[in-house]
């Protein structure tokens, strides 16, 4: 009984195997197939050459996907190739083109370049490669700064052109008075302009009248050209 039980089981495998061979001998099952390649990857480097890379996944003959370890040829499900082949090779570090104006606490645009180190095509770069915008920051404290200006002083002459000034304070944020040199642009403190330049540029040097006779001469009508000496007759 036993043995009329193998029999029939080996029966039964070969039919099955017969089922499973195909015309040509071989399986009646497919290997699972690699179908087309993605498209390929964006460049790893967008300012000098890099590589970039396409895929491919395993599918079995239904079209179900399936792990890529069973298909034939593992490392086939990838490619690599380069890219960027005509861009710069090295490059400059960046640098900022200004000083940042950014007021305190608050913050502007500055602008940075950099060069390419190997003689190439800039223009076929993007503009990003070789210009950058960035955001920087003002000081965390707002530096001192001039008050404001104070009354003109007495002009330097009465009765000529003269020169005559006017000053102002430093003061911090707090509105304390501080020294002048914590505020920028140091000789902005004072301004100077000229005055009374509508009066005589020069004047002659003091002198009595030269006269003949005796004369009593008041001194209070003394005068300077270019006007004449009063006099009076004793």
């Amino acid at each position: 009984m036993k043995i009329y039980a193998t029999l029939i089981l080996e029966h039964v495998m070969v039919r099955l195997y017969v089922h499973l061979l195909g015309a040509n001998g071989r399986t009646g099952l497919c290997v699972q197939n690699l179908v087309e390649w993605e498209d390929w990857s964006v460049c790893s480097e967008s300012c000098s050459p890099g590589t970039q890379n396409r895929i491919r996944s395993c599918y079995n003959e239904n079209g179900t996907l399936v792990n890529n370890t069973e298909c034939e040829n593992l490392e086939s499900f990838v490619e690599e190739q380069s890219c960027n082949d005509d861009l710069c090779l090295e490059w400059s570090e960046w640098e900022a083109e200004a000083e940042c104006s950014a007021l305190c606490r608050s913050d502007a645009n500055q602008t940075y370049a950099r060069t390419c180190i190997n003689l190439t095509n800039l223009t076929l770069h993007e503009d990003i490669c070789y210009s950058d915008t960035r955001t920087c920051d003002g000081p965390s404290i707002c530096p001192p700064t001039w008050g404001e200006w104070e009354d003109w002083s007495v002009c330097s002459e009465s009765c000529s052109p003269g020169t005559q000034n006017r000053i102002r304070s430093c003061y911090n944020e707090s509105g304390t008075l501080v020294k002048n040199t914590e505020c920028e642009n140091l000789e902005s403190f004072v301004e100077e302009q000229s005055c009374n330049d509508d009066l005589c540029l020069e004047w002659s040097e003091w002198e009595l009248p030269k006269l003949n006779v005796l004369l009593y001469v008041d001194p209070v009508q003394i005068k300077r050209s270019p006007e004449h000496v009063s006099i009076k007759q004793i």
